[in-house]
């Protein structure tokens, strides 16, 4: 059996923090209120929302791809595996949130569910459902590709799903006009980072100085990024946010916190039993947070209740904490268990 690397883990308990960030802040998507308050929650959220999902991506490509996954396995294993999660958690929360309890309610609900429209941040249990049914392909298709022509590969997804795209949203060059009459080239930057997983995971890059420079410049292009809008806000008055997932800064961010675990953290048993532990139930705690935020929202205790600042803070990690727990829970359950995909 081989050994599991916490890094995997650290990347993943990372991502979850990011992603709880993104919900315990999303508030300011619904404000048409400059405040400092705003400012802060704004900052704070442009600062994990282009790399959260990306990162999670990232890990999935670097474990799955080196697989070898029949479409059988897909189909009978991964897939239903996913769906019980999508089935279940969608309708917990239309009955935990949803007070009607209508029939009209509950078809419109279950209407969005086969339209892809499931509550909020369950929209990622698609996008997983989508990349199983191409991991087979993927699989063969990376594995017999040498490090140059799978270099190749995504050097053509990063420039038609990212590079491209952000020029033309900082300039007036229109690129993309140049690229849709090729047709093949209707791509999506999901793809690219299930790939850049499998790239990093699988081939060595052993310059530190190079990895910290590559940090660096991630790090300050985040903070740049997020300022930027904070700045724009200020000046029209009204609320901006240049946090997407299909930016070069997001490329960045997911290739440094990859290379960052992978080089300092591999063959690392420091922790690892509380580390995996924790790592193992991140879908879990991905499924759950929402609600718990919903939850302590209702009673009161958002990011406003203190500084922001540390509010923030002692929300994102009571939001992560519970949730965890409440995932631990689920897990010891034969049967139930299978509603947090284990």
């Amino acid at each position: 059996m081989n050994k599991r690397e916490i890094y995997y883990d650290v990347l993943r308990i990372i991502a979850i923090l990011a992603v709880i960030t993104i919900h315990v802040t999303a508030e300011v998507w619904y404000s048409d209120t400059i405040s400092n308050y705003w400012l802060i929650n704004n900052f704070i959220n442009a600062f994990v929302h282009s790399w959260a999902v990306p990162l999670f991506i990232a890990i999935t490509g670097a474990l799955l791809l080196k697989k070898d996954i029949d479409i059988k396995k897909v189909f009978l294993k991964y897939i239903p595996r996913v769906l019980i999660c999508l089935i279940v958690w969608h309708y917990i929360y239309y009955f935990a949130l949803d007070r009607t309890f209508t029939f009209e309610s509950l078809k419109i609900s279950t209407h969005n569910l086969f339209i892809g429209k499931a509550f909020s941040h369950l929209w990622y249990l698609y996008l997983i459902i989508g990349i199983y049914i191409l991991i087979p392909i993927l699989c063969n298709l990376v594995q017999n590709l040498d490090k140059k022509k799978l270099l190749y590969l995504i050097s053509i997804l990063f420039i038609i799903t990212i590079l491209i795209p952000n020029i033309d949203m900082l300039t007036d060059l229109d690129l993309s006009i140049y690229v849709t009459p090729f047709k093949v080239f209707t791509l999506n930057e999901y793809i690219l980072f299930l790939l850049l997983g499998y790239y990093l995971n699988t081939y060595e890059f052993k310059n530190k100085k190079v990895i910290i420079i590559i940090s660096i410049i991630s790090l300050l292009l985040l903070i740049t990024n997020a300022w930027y809008g904070n700045h724009l806000s200020i000046i029209n008055n009204a609320p901006m946010n240049f946090a997407k997932t299909n930016t070069v800064v997001s490329v960045l961010m997911v290739i440094s916190l990859f290379l960052l675990a992978k080089t300092y953290l591999k063959g690392s048993n420091k922790g690892q039993k509380f580390i995996t532990t924790i790592g193992e139930l991140t879908f879990g705690t991905y499924l759950v947070h929402f609600l718990v935020i919903k939850i302590l929202t209702k009673y009161g205790l958002t990011v406003n209740f203190i500084n922001p600042i540390f509010g923030n803070i002692i929300i994102i990690m009571l939001v992560a904490i519970i949730s965890y727990l409440i995932s631990y829970l689920i897990s010891k359950i034969p049967y139930v268990k299978k509603v947090i995909g284990l």
